[in-house]
């Protein structure tokens, strides 16, 4: 998720972002961050790093969006699954919130991470 709560938006802002950098540095910097959401992931989901592989900084600009959004959808998923287990907060109000993971939660009763596909029954 980008910053200020804004998903999916990290493509298009990239400017906003790194107003000073040349396109090239903008793109490297994109994927950095990028790089430091699916490690982060994988912490949290065994095999993303695996599953969300990071684009070339030359590619072309579809090719980057398609990954903000295929990053964005397991960011939300995740923070979904947060939410069912009891493990994320609302930040608004009775009408509208924000769910964020909360780290003052306990682990989940599977470990400290998902598995990368669900136990058969």
């Amino acid at each position: 998720m980008g910053p200020h709560g804004r998903g999916g938006q990290w493509v298009s802002r990239a400017r906003g972002y790194w107003p000073d950098a040349a396109p090239a540095e903008r793109r490297a910097s994109l994927i950095a961050v990028w790089g430091a959401i699916v490690a982060a992931l994988e912490g949290e989901i065994a095999g993303a790093a695996g599953a969300l592989a990071l684009p070339d900084p030359a590619a072309p600009a579809a090719t980057l969006k398609a990954f903000e959004d295929q990053l964005d959808a397991v960011v939300c998923a995740w923070v979904g699954v947060c939410v069912l287990e009891g493990r994320a907060r609302a930040l608004g109000d009775g009408d509208a919130a924000i769910w964020t993971p909360d780290p003052r939660s306990p682990p989940p009763p599977y470990g400290d991470r998902m598995p990368a596909s669900p136990e058969p029954v």
